[in-house]
């Protein structure tokens, strides 16, 4: 699904870093509280994904 990327101005960064910083919130929470959907969990490029049929933590 191609789209465009947001852009966010400096000072928009700087506010989340400090929320994330001084305030010692979550990424995820910091995201909700500036209106922003909450990030999906990353994986690496070509490893299993987390929630797949027949894998467990213990083969990751």
């Amino acid at each position: 699904m191609a789209g465009t990327r947001k852009v966010y101005t400096p000072e928009f960064k700087l506010q989340a870093v400090q929320m994330i910083t001084e305030q010692k919130l979550s990424v995820a929470e910091v995201a909700r509280r500036l209106g922003h959907r909450e990030p999906a969990p990353r994986r690496e490029e070509g490893g299993p994904q987390e929630g797949c049929r027949g894998v467990t933590a213990a083969h990751i």
